[in-house]
């Protein structure tokens, strides 16, 4: 297994920089060791750790080339096993940032992360999904910095940082950490956006295009659950150019359209369950203008004509936030085109936001009569080795008062993987199913399905933001 890591250092004194993992959080014991790298003109530098065990908590930190750390900062994390795996994930989205970009952005520092964090060091989650709106920025203006700038506010919460650095993140932006609210592909700070995330998330080698300013759309496998993180904002059409129902309306360029059919039937060659990640509410009323799922309705039923062509409903359950509520339906709503499982989790940090539906539960938004919650959702994928895999979706409230939790949504359900092959199998499945896919990555798949991990670090000189995704620090 490998960990890329990408460190930004501010104030570097350096020419070149070691990152250094161990099992030990005293690195008592250093048991690996990157080659040196240097920081690029925004203080960034990658790194590169291989050879890690399966199954193992490893601690990591930033070291000068001498070996001699950059504070006494450690972050940590914890390999996954491919095959049948059984483990937790938290997901949520939106979280409170003052709205004016630049390097004083503040951003929400609120007790939910202090939970999430202890959730990761007791080992009751292994990763975490951001559904988006990191921050509320709205950037317009073509400045990578400006996103830089926003990210390192998010990073230097020290609640945040503390959340962070306990365990891996995966990420997929939503409008206010893209561009404007509701933004589209004609957003006048689309390359800067995408230029700022494929520069500092680490997991930019699984990205499934390479271009500079191609949508940072991407997959990765853990255990038999294959999680499809589609991008449903740099390549849409500004809501409400054609009506819902036309097919002009779309959410997905072609591109990314068909490498995600191909990553749902890689999943169903490889017995694999699937895990959309879809920022925005799939379910919704058709509208034009709208800005879910309801304003580009053609483009949803060609998803689920898909669907239903190639058998995949009993495989698929829908992670989403945007909403500022937990919800579940089990696929009867009478909005829920393609009667998929849909789970949402928000906000961990704003004012509460019903939207969509109606749902089997939900919308819930307990605010402790403040207006505002504090919620995420946590899904548990049980594999017994059996055809079917059981999910288990909790929707948790951190009350603003006393700030416990509790759950407001307890539900399982099971979802068809099919029997499961070795790994061997599954890496070379997977390579010729999804690599005939435009715009889709072979090596990546190949990476991921060997257990394979990436890491962000986001380090500054003596206050230092460890951000990694699939594994996220912050250096404090």
């Amino acid at each position: 297994m490998t960990i890329n890591i990408t460190a930004k250092i501010l104030n570097a004194s350096d020419n070149f920089y070691i990152a250094q993992c161990s099992i030990f959080n005293n690195f008592s014991i250093i048991n690996l060791t990157s080659s040196a790298a240097s920081v690029d003109n925004f203080n960034l530098a990658k790194f590169q750790i291989s050879n890690l065990l399966p199954n193992t908590k490893y601690y990591v930190r930033i070291c000068y080339s001498n070996g001699v750390p950059i504070d006494n900062y450690v972050g940590s994390f914890k390999t996954p096993v491919s095959g049948v795996y059984s483990f937790k994930l938290g997901f949520a989205s939106c979280s409170f940032s003052s709205s004016v970009p630049g390097p004083g952005v503040t951003a929400s520092n609120q007790i939910i992360y202090d939970r999430i964090a202890q959730k990761a060091i007791n080992n009751e989650i292994d990763l975490f999904l951001h559904l988006g709106d990191m921050h509320y920025s709205d950037i317009s203006t073509n400045n990578e910095a400006l996103f830089h700038q926003s990210y390192d506010g998010v990073f230097n919460a020290p609640r945040q940082n503390n959340c962070w650095k306990n365990l891996p993140m995966y990420y997929m932006w939503d409008d206010h950490d893209y561009g404007p609210n509701d933004g589209s592909k004609l957003n006048p700070s689309r390359n800067a956006a995408i230029a700022a995330y494929r520069r500092r998330v680490p997991y930019s080698s699984i990205l499934a295009k390479n271009g500079n300013t191609d949508s940072p759309y991407y997959s990765f496998v853990r255990g038999r659950a294959r999680f499809i993180v589609t991008d449903i904002r740099s390549e849409r059409e500004e809501k409400g150019t054609y009506p819902s129902t036309d097919s002009r309306q779309q959410v997905l360029s072609p591109d990314q359209k068909s490498w995600f059919f191909s990553e749902m039937l890689a999943a169903k060659n490889n017995s694999q369950i699937i895990v959309w990640v879809n920022t925005k509410p799939w379910i919704s009323s058709t509208g034009d203008g709208k800005d879910d799922w309801g304003g580009y309705h053609a483009a949803r039923l060609e998803i689920v004509d898909f669907i239903n062509q190639n058998n995949l409903r009993d495989r698929i359950v829908i992670l989403s936030g945007d909403m500022h509520a937990l919800a579940f339906d089990d696929g009867s709503s009478i909005n829920n085109y393609g009667s998929l499982k849909v789970c949402h989790a928000a906000a961990l940090d704003q004012q509460a936001r019903p939207k969509g539906g109606p749902y089997t539960l939900g919308p819930i938004t307990n605010d402790s009569g403040t207006g505002w919650v504090t919620q995420y959702g946590v899904i548990e994928i049980n594999d017994t080795g059996n055809t079917s895999i059981n999910i288990n979706f909790k929707g948790i409230v951190v009350s603003k008062i006393d700030f416990t939790e509790s759950i407001a949504i307890d539900v399982s359900f099971d979802l068809i993987a099919g029997i499961p092959i070795s790994s061997s199998s599954s890496s070379s499945s997977s390579s010729s199913s999804s690599s005939s896919s435009s715009g889709s990555s072979e090596g990546a798949d190949q990476q991921i399905l060997c257990g394979s991990i990436v890491s962000f670090i986001n380090v500054c000189h003596n206050k230092q933001n460890l951000f990694v995704n699939p594994l996220s620090f912050l250096y404090k």
